[in-house]
């Protein structure tokens, strides 16, 4: 069976290729590495023997390189995990090639030719198990994997390619901006579900905890 896994920064090569083997056993791992990860590729030796590097964390240009090599490649499975920007990006992957996509796996297995995984809600008090077809997209939660040591000797192929021309450019990035209330400070914290149906609604939240603060 052959993976081809996402790494988005530099610890991801030790947890994915830990997740993936511990789940799928003995498997043809192929790394890409794109945003941090690219800039140190060679901390995937001992993970995998070939491994492709791009120096871009753009959607468009991630989304570009990962379909060039599943023609190539022609992976049974691509794993990544869960950032932002690439599950924006093997979303588009996956609408493309019309790939089944599954998100937030905490573990996987392969039946009969299937994908089964499970995944979690509300802090794993609740657990879902489903199964997808091959090839699929799995978006990967390695927070419950600790990586294995890497493997003494082996040395990557490393493959560099330039970043696709994208049409969406990124002219700004901005930190988000931190405001309100220091919840860890706070001696009452007043909380509110979906039985407030408009911002007005709020107001009621905000008299209660108005009549809750001491004096």
């Amino acid at each position: 069976m052959k993976v081809l896994a996402i790494a988005y920064d530099p610890r991801d090569f030790g947890e994915l290729a830990t997740g993936v083997r511990s789940s799928l056993g003995d498997v043809n791992l192929i790394f890409l590495a794109v945003h941090n990860a690219a800039e140190e590729p060679d901390r995937a030796s001992g993970y995998a023997e070939k491994i492709y590097s791009s120096r871009t964390s753009n959607p468009e240009a991630i989304a570009q390189l990962v379909e060039k090599l599943v023609a190539e490649e022609k992976p049974d499975i691509i794993v990544g995990e869960a950032y932002k920007n690439l599950r924006d990006a093997l979303s588009r992957v996956a609408g493309k090639l019309d790939l089944p996509m599954a998100t937030d796996v905490s573990t996987l297995n392969v039946e009969d030719g299937r994908v089964r995984f499970r995944k979690g809600f509300l802090s794993e008090k609740a657990v879902m198990e489903a199964e997808i077809p091959k090839p699929s997209i799995i978006l990967y939660l390695t927070r419950f994997t600790k990586p294995q040591e890497r493997l003494e000797g082996g040395e990557a192929k490393v493959i560099e390619l330039e970043p696709p021309q994208a049409e969406m450019r990124v002219v700004e990035t901005r930190p988000k901006q931190m405001g309100g209330v220091n919840l860890e400070e706070a001696e009452i914290i007043v909380g509110v579900g979906r039985g407030f149906k408009s911002k007005e609604d709020l107001k009621l939240a905000f008299e209660l905890a108005e009549l809750l603060t001491p004096r």
